[in-house]
């Protein structure tokens, strides 16, 4: 059986995902988020050059990083208002939703997905492609196609992501299980029932601890889902589980909002706002950056920052790491 869980990833909570520092975001006060800035950078007199230090940075980097992760979202909904926008990534603009089919061809299958539009390059009905095709309204996946284990399983739980896939110059999807962030081809992760769902929807969305590779670099995103596991013995009379979907889906739309009336109404406000997103995240973005740049310029680091971080048994955790090189331009 499939349920399928709103994502709740919602517009309004973009900017309080974040137990860790972000909680106070408020989207309507710039101002207040300044302020928020100040008091962080106040207590960055209180750090010092050790590793301590750098885990608390590495967190607040972490938080940064999944506090904006949905900013991709808001993007979408401008181009969905505007018409969708020309890029060399393929794209979605409608469809590919989760059904419960009643065809019998289906009845073997456990998510089905109805039929897609598609585009890739600039926007032009040459671009569009269907999925599965033009005359075919749905595809669907048996749980051999979701998840395959040699192992029996009980009271678990699996959690993994659905991708829409452009190789060849052909359309596909696949299923990925989540792994560790630090070893992508690792095993699968699968989790014990000793802790709740609600848990593992905030592992899957919210903890960088976990990835869900991608098969291709411009692979997209349209689901992720938890298989919540009774017992599983890949045997069709004794298999006990639930599949929640979670919908990650962003349709770029195609010709934009079909009345003129709903297009003025609308439109400006989503552009507005998406600027006003845009200037938040560039102020605590520099909020961060300032915070970390008074850490790293400390006159106690010897010799220096960098020859500190080159000898020291222990190293600089991979974010901040990351976020250092990026923003800072700082090689460590």
């Amino acid at each position: 059986m499939v349920r399928i869980v709103p994502n709740p990833i919602e517009s309004n909570e973009l900017f309080t995902n974040s137990n860790f520092v972000f909680n106070r975001l408020n989207i309507n006060n710039v101002e207040t988020n300044e302020n928020f800035g100040t008091a962080l950078l106040d207590t960055s007199s209180s750090l010092t050059p050790s590793f301590v230090s750098a885990i608390i940075l590495n967190n607040l980097v972490k938080a940064y990083n999944v506090t904006y992760s949905q900013l991709e979202n808001v993007q979408i909904i401008k181009n969905f208002c505007i018409g969708g926008t020309a890029s060399t990534s393929i794209r979605l603009n409608y469809g590919l939703s989760s059904l419960s089919s009643n065809k019998y061809s289906q009845i073997l299958n456990k998510i089905t997905l109805g039929q897609g539009i598609l585009q890739q390059g600039e926007i032009s009905e040459k671009n569009i492609s269907y999925y599965p095709s033009i005359t075919i309204n749905q595809t669907g996946f048996t749980l051999s196609d979701i998840f395959s284990s040699l192992d029996n399983l009980q009271n678990c739980y699996v959690i993994g992501a659905i991708y829409l896939n452009y190789q060849n110059s052909a359309y596909d999807i696949s299923f990925v299980n989540g792994k560790p962030s630090n070893d992508e081809l690792g095993n699968n992760l699968i989790y014990h029932k000793n802790i709740d769902i609600k848990t593992i929807e905030n592992i899957i969305f919210y903890s960088s601890d976990i990835v869900f590779p991608k098969p291709y670099s411009d692979s997209v995103v349209l689901y992720k889902f938890i298989i919540d596991i009774e017992k599983y013995y890949n045997d069709i009379k004794l298999d006990r589980y639930f599949i929640n979907l979670y919908d990650m889906r962003n349709p770029d739309g195609l010709y934009g909002l079909n009345d003129e009336k709903l297009t003025l109404a609308i439109s400006n406000n989503v552009i507005s706002g998406n600027q006003g997103i845009i200037s938040v995240q560039n102020a605590e973005l520099n909020n961060i950056k300032n915070i970390i740049q008074s850490w790293v310029d400390l006159d106690s680091w010897y010799p220096d920052f960098e020859s500190y971080w080159a000898v020291n048994e222990k190293t600089l955790p991979s974010e901040l790491t990351q976020f250092l090189a990026d923003e800072m331009d700082i090689i460590v």
